[in-house]
């Protein structure tokens, strides 16, 4: 087993047996956890008002933008489309759409922009190499077929507004920034799909909040864009280790390099909509496999995720050995400074609508950020697009980085 998995099992069973002994807890420990994470949402919340620096420059960068595709005959279709109406020069730019052996009428579709559009591309994924598999496998045969200055990664499900690669390659103007990752949006829908709208936005702000206070956290690849120099300077994905997370993979190694930097700018046109996950089930598996995926973090993050599980518990169960006052006040402190942080994102984002959910999100989000820590540790397997990563009998591949 790993360094990077005990740490994260010693750290997530020690908060975990802090929070379910309610009677014993000294209430000292519970007034430090409480000031530990409302002082980190204040600092995110003061980050994350603060600009990124943007350039528009005029000699414009060639990119390559990415995409995975397997199954996905019901969205590819608004995806490419939207890629057709991209505001940037025909000569600079190439989208490749990989085929990850989809057992429907993806490459069809895919042939049919492609045929229209000459940007639009298609290749076939090709059998596993090693630990090259599944989506990494994918983006490894997409990212390969060009020598692009940037790469840019999204989703199959995704679709992005015209100035999408304009606006993201102006921050690679900064010769400081290697990685731009840029924030997720759901559309509008029930009171399930604004849930996971609010997580997508809490998420990518508290990463983009970090990322500003230099202690980068993560980012979600179905928004992801690196420099081409700094992929190849780890290896790129045939060097790094295989994770059902690839692009938390990519972002620690290349945040871990010194002298490079990542930004996830709060802006409407350098983010993607995406679709929500249409059940429970398929959200279940969606944050099971984000979770597992994550087990690989350093000591400074895994104490942090461990210092939230523990305050969460609190949250959740204070009522049973706090005084009512305190214990609602921790609650409603919570609820606020969850909010601090998150607003700049609702505003820019247009996701003020979602304030009438706050209450059942915070439920929502105690629940899982208890919940699947555990699950990555005692079930570690994981199926996405209807194959499966992980186990305790499956051996890890090799790592040369």
């Amino acid at each position: 087993m790993d360094g990077d998995r005990i740490r994260l099992r010693s750290l997530i069973f020690f908060s975990m047996f802090i929070a379910t002994r309610p009677i014993t807890m000294p209430l000292t420990l519970i007034l430090i956890l409480t000031l530990l994470y409302l002082g980190g949402m204040l600092a995110f919340a003061i980050s994350l008002r603060r600009p990124i620096a943007y350039t528009m420059v005029e000699d414009l960068p060639s990119v390559a933008v990415v995409i995975a595709a397997r199954n996905e005959e019901e969205s590819i279709a608004e995806c490419l489309h939207s890629m057709s109406a991209l505001d940037y020069p025909a000569d600079r730019l190439r989208i490749i759409v990989v085929d990850d052996h989809s057992e429907d009428r993806t490459a069809e579709i895919v042939r049919d922009f492609a045929g229209r559009f000459p940007a639009i591309s298609l290749v076939e994924a090709g059998e596993p190499e090693g630990h090259l598999r599944g989506k990494v496998k994918a983006l490894v045969r997409g990212i390969e077929e060009t020598t692009s200055d940037i790469i840019m990664m999204t989703d199959a499900d995704c679709t992005v507004r015209p100035e999408w690669v304009r606006k993201t390659t102006g921050y690679f103007a900064d010769p400081g920034v290697d990685l731009v990752a840029g924030f997720i949006r759901v559309d509008r829908g029930s009171w399930f799909v604004s849930l996971q709208a609010l997580d997508w936005l809490f998420l990518i702000s508290a990463a983009s909040a970090g990322a500003r206070l230099g202690f980068p956290v993560t980012a979600v690849g179905n928004n992801l864009s690196v420099r081409r120099s700094a992929y190849n300077a780890v290896g790129g994905y045939r060097e790094l280790r295989f994770n059902v997370t690839e692009d938390l993979a990519l972002f620690q190694a290349v945040t871990g390099q010194p002298d490079r930097r990542a930004v996830i700018p709060l802006d409407i046109e350098s983010s993607v909509s995406t679709e929500a996950c249409p059940s429970w089930s398929s959200l279940f598996h969606q944050r099971k496999r984000w979770f597992i995926g994550g087990k690989r973090m350093t000591s400074s993050r895994t104490a942090a995720l461990a210092v939230v599980c523990a305050f969460y518990c609190v949250v959740l169960s204070g009522w049973a050995f706090l005084s009512i006052p305190l214990w609602g006040g921790i609650v409603a402190a919570k609820f606020l400074a969850d909010y601090a942080m998150v607003s700049p994102s609702l505003q820019v984002l247009g996701g003020r609508h979602l304030v009438r959910y706050w209450i059942p999100f915070q439920l929502y989000l105690c629940f899982y950020v208890i919940l699947f820590p555990l699950l990555a540790i005692l079930s570690p397997r994981v199926t996405w697009k209807g194959r499966g990563f992980g186990g305790r009998n499956e051996k890890s591949p090799p790592t040369t980085s």
